[in-house]
């Protein structure tokens, strides 16, 4: 989010893609896509200066899902696992 407020910044100065890729040291393809992007959701350079990089990333990208809870496992019987060790000759734990 950093370089994108800095190329946003860069260009509302009216510097070229190129020039801007060059000062921010990415492609110009990306200084392209990230113009491409604020231009399509009307953000500018001196607008986005004061913002953190949360509101940035959620009105460039959107809001991202809520990460999926871990699976949960049933504790380990470790007394039963214990049991079956014993019980087979020729079994081990892998």
């Amino acid at each position: 989010m950093r370089k994108i407020k800095k190329v946003l910044r860069v260009h509302s100065l009216g510097l070229r893609q190129q020039r801007i890729a060059r000062s921010c040291a990415i492609p110009q393809s990306t200084v392209h896509e990230y113009l491409k992007a604020a231009e399509t959701v009307g953000l500018s350079g001196p607008e986005v200066a004061g913002w953190d990089h949360r509101p940035l990333e959620e009105a460039l990208v959107g809001r991202r899902p809520e990460a999926a809870s871990r699976r949960q496992y049933p504790p380990l019987d470790l007394a039963a696992i214990q049991q079956e060790l014993r019980s087979h000759q020729h079994v081990t734990l892998q």
